[in-house]
């Protein structure tokens, strides 16, 4: 079976869609309305959220920001990668020590 056999021109189906008319009707009004959307728009005032992320995406541009906020966030991850550090260590450390408490004393509890 050819493909042509699937399309085959059906001129009833030809001359209804050229008497079509495919152009929608726009609403009353609607370029009126349209820009006085955007006057409003550009009548209100920025959010502080935008007026601060436009600060930061300028300010990030200049390099000796970028390189200062690159070293804060090092420092910053460093920080807290100590931290948590500290902290698995100290938590390793008591399980270790009941571990060895229980290994020479079975007999001991360890709900401390």
């Amino acid at each position: 079976m050819s493909s042509n056999e699937f399309f085959k021109p059906d001129p009833e189906l030809r001359a209804l869609l050229r008497s079509h008319d495919a152009r929608p009707s726009l609403p009353q009004r609607f370029e009126e309305n349209v820009w006085r959307r955007i006057g409003i728009g550009e009548a209100t005032h920025p959010s502080l959220s935008h007026w601060v992320s436009d600060w930061i995406s300028n300010a990030i541009r200049q390099p000796a920001f970028a390189g200062a906020l690159s070293v804060l966030l090092v420092l910053g991850g460093l920080a807290v990668g100590l931290l948590h550090g500290e902290r698995e260590s100290k938590r390793t450390h008591v399980a270790l020590g009941a571990r060895y408490l229980q290994a020479v004393d079975p007999y001991l509890a360890t709900d401390r």
